[in-house]
């Protein structure tokens, strides 16, 4: 179920904050704090480079202009300006990226930190970096030698290569064990949700049983009375008596997934759902309960008939 045997080997934890407390300082927060100032080496030198091609713009149109004079272009002077302008476009794109990445990812981190969970990192740079380094290692792989013929003034491209080289080993250094840490305590999530749902059970526990257990008054008296209502009307009602964090405690009592994300009225709608659906399938149960035993009697029945029969003739 849980693949390496990861889980079974931190059940010693009862909580992801128990175990990021235990192991923050000594195993995880090194790795994060190292790539993010990789991330901020990065973004300096992309500036830098970009900077340099604002500013010298001349300069490079020269450069520019004399490469396809060599390549004996038709129009140098035209094709200078449009290889310019593209590079100044792909630049300020690769530099806004470069911002919202290290803008992410420290929002990220601080909120796992404040957390103390690091399976709150961003799904979005766990999923978008991965394809960032193969698209480089493969631009780097399969790229023609015109792209390895730099010159010496095009210190844009210089920046550029490597700024790339430094994401690479950045990623294989400290991300790949960034994504290990954050499945780490995703794993423990999922374990300790799943014992928690194993240890709860919910069929066997009502509607009001769970709901008192989290909702007191300030002397401590439950609440069990509620206007008579539909069932489903019943568990609205009395779910709107619930502050937002008696909600989440009876969300969490129940596994739902996600929970500390949610509006208090998706919290309502999906407790109430939860014992909606529990409610179908015991009354759908308790009728085939009725249906065999009234099947059961009406045979009974029968057979008591035909032994009757038998016994007069």
């Amino acid at each position: 179920m849980y693949p390496n045997n990861e889980i079974p080997n931190q059940v010693e934890y009862k909580s992801t904050k128990e175990m990021f407390e235990a192991n923050n300082k000594a195993k995880y927060l090194i790795w994060f704090v190292l790539f993010g100032i990789m991330l901020f080496v990065m973004l300096i030198l992309q500036l830098t480079g970009y900077l340099h091609l604002i500013i010298k713009r001349d300069d490079y149109l020269k450069m520019y202009e004399d490469y396809f004079i060599n390549e004996k272009a038709s129009n140098p002077a035209s094709f200078a300006n449009i290889k310019f302008r593209n590079n100044v476009i792909s630049g300020t794109f690769i530099t806004l990226v470069f911002l919202a990445t290290i803008i992410l990812y420290f929002i990220s981190f601080i909120k796992c930190l404040i957390k103390k969970d690091y399976s709150q990192h961003s799904m979005i740079l766990t999923f978008s970096l991965p394809i960032v380094f193969i698209f480089i290692l493969l631009n780097f792989l399969f790229s023609g030698s015109g792209y390895w013929n730099i010159q010496s003034k095009d210190v844009a491209k210089i920046i550029s290569i490597v700024n790339s080289t430094l994401f690479l080993i950045s990623y294989l250094a400290f991300y790949l064990q960034i994504r290990r840490i954050v499945r780490k305590f995703a794993l423990l999530k999922a374990y300790l949700a799943a014992q928690q749902a194993n240890n709860m059970d919910i069929n066997n526990s009502s509607f009001d049983t769970m709901f008192n257990q989290v909702y007191m008054n300030s002397e401590n008296n439950v609440v069990t009375n509620a206007p008579q209502t539909s069932k489903s009307n019943l568990y609205r009602q009395k779910l709107e008596l619930l502050d937002d964090a008696q909600l989440k405690a009876m969300a969490e009592k129940l596994s739902i997934y996600g929970s500390a994300e949610f509006s208090r009225e998706q919290l309502i709608d999906k407790i109430a759902l939860i014992f909606e659906e529990k409610e179908m399938k015991t009354s759908f149960a308790q009728n085939n309960e009725n249906d065999n035993k009234t099947t059961e009697e009406n045979k009974k029945d029968n057979n008591d008939l035909n032994k009757n029969d038998k016994d007069i003739n």
